[in-house]
């Protein structure tokens, strides 16, 4: 059985991480190399490949977004009831938190696509509404990176969001 040895180390004192793997190839873990390259930028993924964590906003995030699409309520609905790596307090993201992984150098899906792979170039729903209104509600468009508002019962991608 071929085995995945991967080691990056950084000097803890910048703030930087350390992960070393070693795995059987083919367990369905995360490969090597996106965890090392994840480690030394702006997202680290978890050792799980669940969950993805931006080290400058301190979110954590879905890492794979969920198959289909579906419209505002359902995609809060999700979120609510999402358990990933042990945890249970999921929500949807409001429009700032999901803007803000928004990768504008990257194109179709505007994201990075170590961290964040499968990410379809598609509108992803927001938690937050537009003002004034509570049949529209906003989201983010990774295929040009913007955002817009439609209505709630338009389907589009969700991927849920923990912290604060």
């Amino acid at each position: 059985m071929k085995t995945i040895v991967t080691r990056v180390a950084r000097c803890v004192g910048l703030g930087l991480v350390a992960v070393s793997v070693l795995a059987p190839l083919g367990a369905g873990l995360v490969p090597a190399t996106a965890l090392a390259k994840a480690a030394t930028g702006r997202y680290v993924v978890s050792g799980d490949g669940e969950v993805v964590t931006d080290t400058r906003t301190k979110l954590e995030w879905q890492r794979k977004v969920v198959a289909g699409e579906k419209n505002w309520n359902d995609a809060k609905t999700y979120c609510d009831a999402l358990v990933l790596s042990g945890n249970s307090d999921w929500r949807l993201p409001w429009v700032r938190e999901l803007s803000s992984i928004v990768d504008k150098k990257e194109a179709a899906p505007s994201i990075d696509k170590e961290a964040f792979p499968n990410t379809a170039a598609a509108n992803f729903w927001s938690a937050s509404l537009s003002a004034g209104s509570s049949s529209d509600a906003w989201y983010v468009d990774f295929n040009l990176g913007s955002v817009g508002y439609n209505v709630i019962s338009n389907p589009y991608g969700v991927r849920c969001v923990r912290g604060s």
